[in-house]
This record gives structure tokens, sequence and C-alpha cells, in this order.
């Protein structure tokens, strides 16, 4: 992977101290050293899809899979606090901070996004970002629909746009030609996970960076 190195914010480290301790306490000191090469880290509390699905953390439905795969117990670390992508590798970093490359694995339209918040959460990690290879459209998720995974997709490009601003993400050039299926998909109404504090003006194509 290409790693972008633009300018970017360090978060403050007051801004990771109420999940700090949580997060520490999750694992020992000495767990987390003697897990070093074949570690799998399932992080992330609740998120936009996963609210209401009535589990208490998203780790657990995934901790639960690694398991039925074969993945023992002792290889598995669990970090149910995050919430978003920034707040999965800030508290990955903070639990495993002596390493020196991962991979990171997320949905497939997510993968740019995990991309751009690596060199704003930690700048110096080797990382590559993967998917699996879900055929469209049966591979989607059928409690999220196509139509779902489109407002999700919109989403993705409005942060991709905005969260540079905020110190979030680090830049990156969105071309007219995915600005503008972007803005009419947003007329069609595919608008559910747009930033609501960052509105889209649809006929404004000067968000691209």
């Amino acid at each position: 992977m290409s790693k972008q190195r633009l300018g970017h914010r360090k978060p403050q480290e007051t801004q990771l101290q109420p999940a700090r301790q949580q997060v520490l306490n999750l694992l020992t000191r000495d767990h987390v050293l003697q897990a070093h090469l074949h570690i799998r880290l399932i992080t992330g509390g609740t998120g936009n899809w996963t609210r209401f699905l009535g589990q208490d953390s998203e780790v657990h439905a995934f901790a639960e899979r690694a398991r039925s795969l074969g993945v023992a117990d002792e290889q598995l670390l669990i970090e149910p606090c995050a919430g978003n992508f920034a707040e999965n590798i800030a508290y990955t970093r903070l639990l495993c901070p002596d390493i020196g490359c991962a991979s990171f694995v997320n949905k497939p339209n997510s993968i740019r996004r995990v991309q751009l918040t690596l060199p704003v959460q930690w700048p110096e990690l080797d990382a590559m970002v993967n998917a699996p290879n879900f055929v469209f459209p049966h591979g989607v998720s059928n409690q999220i629909g196509v139509l779902g995974l489109i407002d999700g997709m919109v989403g993705d490009v409005h942060r991709i746009l905005r969260y540079p601003e905020l110190g979030f993400q680090v830049p990156l050039a969105v071309s007219d030609e995915v600005l503008r299926p972007w803005h009419e998909q947003i007329r069609q109404g595919f608008d559910r996970h747009l930033r609501p504090s960052q509105p889209v003006l649809v006929d404004d194509t000067s968000t691209a960076h």
C-alpha cells in the first residue's frame, strides 16, 4: 500500500484518556507481548450498522466467528470500545504499541477510509488494508441490503471529503467521475449516512481536495 504522509495532526492525549484505562485493563502487558506474531485483534464497540442488532459489541460476534474457524483464544485480543475507524486504530496502538507492521481487514467499501486514517493515528506503522472478496450484490448482508450499502458508500465519500479538515484523515483528491454520481445518489435520497453536522450542497463540486 502506498501510504500518504501529508501534514497530519496527532490525536491529542486527552482525546484518548476516557477509554484508555478501560482498553488497557482488558489485557495484561505480558499477554500482549507473548501474542506477538499470530495475533488477531478484533476491535469495535457498536456503530451505525450494529447498534440496533441486540449485541453488546461487534467484537463478540466476530470473536465467536473466529473461534468457529479454529482461532485459539490465546491468539485473540478483544477491544470492545472503539466507535469509529480512528478509535479502532488508536486503541489497537494502545494495546500493541511495539508492533512494526499489521494488516487491517475491513469492509471492501471502507478500505480507502482506513488507509486515509492510518497516517493520522499511527503514522510509523507499516500497514496494509484489505477486505474479503465479496461478490456484489449477492455478498451484501441481508440485514443491510443493497440500498443500505449505497447509503453507506455515499456516507464514506462524504467523510473522505470532510474528515481531513477535522484532522481525522489525510486529504485525498476526489475526481468529478466520483463526485458526479455521488451527488446524483444524494439527489435520489441516499443521504442517511451523510454527516449531519456538515450538510452537502448537492450542486457544489468544490468539496474535492
